[in-house]
């Protein structure tokens, strides 16, 4: 039997399954063709409603379509609504499996639970509002006075009402769930609230149904339906976030809101072994109450406000009768409603045909029934669509056009027994948890937005400014948020030499950091903990020294390059050039000749490709877009993006190390290393080697080895030619180095990622006289150098850069050569400037120089 033979009988079992599956038992309700996997086909280019509601003419008020594996009995037409859920309602009072409802609620809350948790819980929600509920007419009047102050201040302009609008609607629920309202102009709130709008609007779509028709197949593809579950994080978050503030001061004898009720009753309950009372109930419960108290009346209000700009007749009626009844002189009241049937009408009429909730809430059959004549199984999943209702021309005058008279009889409100707009419940929505607690006593920090934490507090192209002002609000020690990653910075020379160097054994292990995990894994220099980290720089700190780390010989290298380097100087003939890649090479190349055994012409055109691409990841590697990936590694993968470059260099770069270590074992001699490499396959070839001495591990301690003995030093000495352009009469004395402000080592305290920020300690005004001026007498004591303590430019500690002793002879032999041989200055009509560029590390921004020979 051939393969192609059996495809074509595994594709007709297959279509005989799906047809078996999908086939409609006796005397279900009819419904359209249903085709093999996908089941009914509909116009999905509009809303769903209206698709279902053009089956009507045609299979009439109950029928059944199929959405992948789910099936669902649509009910239209007033009668047979208020059949299933009024006269039928205990036989239709569960929820269905919703594929998107059941992966993110379980079963929890208001809105998707069943059986005795719904009872519970809802039976409980309605005795809680009803015990607050007292000064809802005060706490809606108030909020109204914000509403229409905010409004005055658009001067009669043209403006969006939509989140004034959503602001004023949930700061009620807010106040009643929450215990507090949100100022319209809180961003973090507004960001909330645009979440939602999002949400919704992504569950009614297209995806939406099609994640519910096909989950298996739909979690694995890109599309905007996965919004829907990132919104719903951060949804959680917040509401998580308010729930841990209300536990830390929670009083039971003082119920403020709905949580501290809710926490009451947990408490109660805590030893009722059928009790659903619990934290994940309380999320989920509190959360629906936000969600749809939000939506639902703001919605519908925004209707209302368009129908009034586009019937003015109807407007100036409602205002007159408004002024009849109110007047100006003070707000509406609830006892005003008996009073103005007019604008009661109009306002059920805004209802309709704003239709906010075309299709109610799907209900389950909890046992067999018979509905219209139709047998309807257990487990059966009902769909009421309340746009038949809202526009059923057997019921209204004029369905289709707004008309408030559809609510008036002799001028007086007529009650619709045909008007359900909240019969549907809540809107459904996605949840997922997301719980981020912070243990008590945990440094303090801004408030962390949903799911984005800290990440719109930061400003990317300068986030140690932004550091630097977060400690003036928070101290010394406080906590940042990006994603799910939290950090503590520290701040201060004191505090950084507590822990870096008094406390260093607590910090010595490196943080899980997404995308640094991504390419290193746990091997290599930097990334590595534990033994493997303790024997690779224990052999890297002995190699080093072995090829001439301290030593005269190392020296003579640096000698070597710097004549190099000052000859490709001298070949610009004092015309403006960048420095840039020529400094690079010159560093780059007395790590090369430890590790590689070699140095590389500064025309090598692959060896200038490498380092700009050691460049460009560096840069890459501090922007806003390695955070992102940080924070978000789940998602980013899939997002296009600068952050894929990162990961392209890293591969090029990788290469690279990896063809140097298969030269190196062409003509390989265990009796002569020549460089670091040679060493490193000698310790590898040991009969009694530790196990962590492997190829992965040489690959990664070689590319740390050749990165970070690159770009630091050379970046430190293109800030020195840049400083030295700008301070001629500087220039002249030869002065000492200058110092940078960086991030340096992020370690791991107790699970916590900690971040020792330098740039603290290298301007900290406590500590240097003018730590915002380049000045070099802070170095200097009646004209001889003098050591600083605070000089920390290689952090401190055990882990402290191993490369330090390295990078200061460097510093000092290039710097030296380079100002004995030339003087910098900028070209003519040039301003220099001390602008940098966020990296790893801060960079100048490119500039061109002269050097003119001495």
């Amino acid at each position: 039997m051939t393969a192609q033979t059996l495809f074509i009988i595994l594709v007709v079992l297959l279509l005989i399954a799906d047809h078996v599956k999908k086939r409609r038992p006796k005397n279900f309700p009819p419904g359209p063709l249903l085709f093999p996997f996908i089941g009914t086909v509909v116009d999905f280019k509009q809303p769903i409603h209206l698709a279902l509601q053009k089956l009507i003419g045609r299979y009439g008020n109950i029928f059944s379509v199929q959405f992948g594996n789910l099936t669902f009995v649509v009910v239209n037409g007033y009668q047979l609504v208020k059949e299933a859920l009024v006269h039928q309602a205990e036989v239709f009072a569960d929820r269905p499996h919703i594929p998107l409802l059941r992966e993110i609620f379980k079963g929890l809350g208001l809105i998707s639970s069943n059986g005795h948790i719904w009872r519970q819980q809802r039976k409980f929600v309605l005795s809680a509002l009803k015990s607050i509920g007292v000064s809802f007419e005060e706490r809606i009047q108030e909020e109204s006075r914000y509403l229409t102050e905010a409004i005055e201040e658009e001067k009669g302009q043209p403006f969006d009402p939509h989140y004034k609008i959503n602001s004023a609607v949930s700061n009620i629920i807010c106040s009643i769930t929450f215990g507090e309202r949100f100022e319209y102009h809180d961003s973090q709130f507004q960001e909330l609230l645009h979440l939602l709008a999002e949400t919704l609007l992504l569950i009614g779509n297209f995806w939406g149904q099609l994640y519910n028709a096909f989950p298996w197949l739909m979690r694995w593809v890109p599309g905007p339906h996965n919004k829907i579950f990132k919104h719903w994080k951060k949804l959680k978050y917040f509401v998580n976030g308010v729930i841990a503030k209300h536990k830390e001061d929670w009083n039971s004898s003082e119920t403020r809101d709905f949580i501290d009720c809710y926490l009451k009753e947990i408490e109660k309950s805590k030893d009722d072994s059928i009790s659903y009372f619990n934290e994940e109930n309380l999320l989920c419960s509190t959360l629906d109450l936000f969600l749809t108290g939000t939506e639902t009346a703001a919605t519908t209000i925004r209707w209302a406000l368009l129908y009034m700009a586009v019937y003015p007749k109807i407007q100036e009626k409602v205002q007159t009768e408004i002024d009849t009844v109110i007047g100006q002189s003070r707000q509406p009241m609830m006892d005003d409603k008996e009073n103005m049937p007019y604008t009661n009408a109009v306002l059920n009429e805004v209802q309709r045909m704003g239709n906010v909730v075309p299709i109610n809430v799907p209900r389950m059959a909890t046992s067999d029934i018979t509905l219209a004549g139709f047998h309807l199984p257990k487990g059966t999943t009902l769909i009421p669509s309340l746009t038949s209702i809202m526009f059923d021309e057997n019921v209204w005058e004029t369905p289709d056009t707004f008309n408030p008279e559809h609510f008036l009889e002799n001028g007086q409100f007529r009650k619709r027994e045909a008007f359900l707009p909240f019969s549907a419940g809540l809107f459904l929505l996605i949840a997922d948890c997301m719980k981020r607690r912070q243990p008590k006593n945990f440094p303090p920090g801004p408030f962390p937005l949903p799911f984005l934490g800290h990440l719109l507090h930061m400003d990317f192209k300068q986030p140690h400014r932004t550091v630097e002002k977060l400690a003036g609000k928070y101290g010394n020690i406080f906590s940042l948020q990006f994603g799910n990653l939290t950090f503590v910075i520290i701040n201060g020379f004191q505090l950084v030499k507590e822990v870096l160097v008094h406390e260093g054994e607590y910090f010595l292990d490196r943080p899980q950091i997404p995308l640094i995990y991504e390419i290193f894994g746990a091997f290599g220099l930097v990334a590595s903990n534990g033994h493997s980290w303790k024997q690779q720089r224990r052999f890297a700190l002995s190699t080093l020294r072995n090829f001439g780390l301290g030593k005269r010989s190392l020296e003579e290298r640096i000698q070597e390059e710097s004549r190099y380097l000052t000859d490709a100087i001298e070949e610009e003939k004092g015309q403006p050039f960048d420095p840039h890649f020529k400094i690079n090479n010159a560093v780059s190349n007395i790590i090369c000749s430890v590790t590689f055994g070699d140095r590389f012409e500064y025309h090598d055109s692959h060896f200038q490709k490498l380092l700009q691409l050691i460049d460009e990841t560096l840069y890459l590697q501090g922007s806003f877009w390695n955070q992102l990936y940080n924070s978000f590694p789940t998602i980013m993968k899939w997002i296009p993006g600068p952050h894929h470059t990162i990961f392209k260099n890293w591969e090029k770069m990788t290469c690279f190390v990896r063809e140097m270590i298969a030269k190196h074992r062409e003509d390989w001699n265990p009796s002569e290393p020549r460089d670091f490499i040679d060493c490193y396959l000698k310790e590898i070839a040991k009969a009694d080697a530790d196990p962590s001495f492997h190829e992965e591990n040489l690959v990664f301690s070689t590319l740390d080895l050749f990165f970070a003995g690159t770009e630091t030093t050379s970046t430190t000495i293109r800030w020195a030619l840049l400083y030295m352009a700008l301070y001629p009469d500087v220039q002249e004395t030869l002065p000492t180095k200058p110092g940078k402000a960086r991030f340096e080592i992020l370690d791991k305290f107790k699970g916590t990622v900690l971040i020792p920020n330098l740039t603290s300690v290298l301007f900290d005004k406590n500590e240097w006289e003018t730590p915002h001026t380049f000045n070099p007498k802070h170095f200097l004591e009646d004209g001889q150098f003098k050591k600083r303590e605070t000089f920390l430019p290689f952090s401190a500690g055990k882990r402290g850069c191993l490369g330090e002793p390295l990078a200061r002879i460097e510093l000092f032999l290039f710097f030296t050569a380079l100002l004995q041989k030339f003087t910098f200055q900028a070209p003519k009509d040039v301003k220099l400037s001390l602008k940098f560029r966020m990296g790893l590390a801060l960079c100048p921004q490119p500039y061109q120089i002269c050097a003119l020979s001495r």
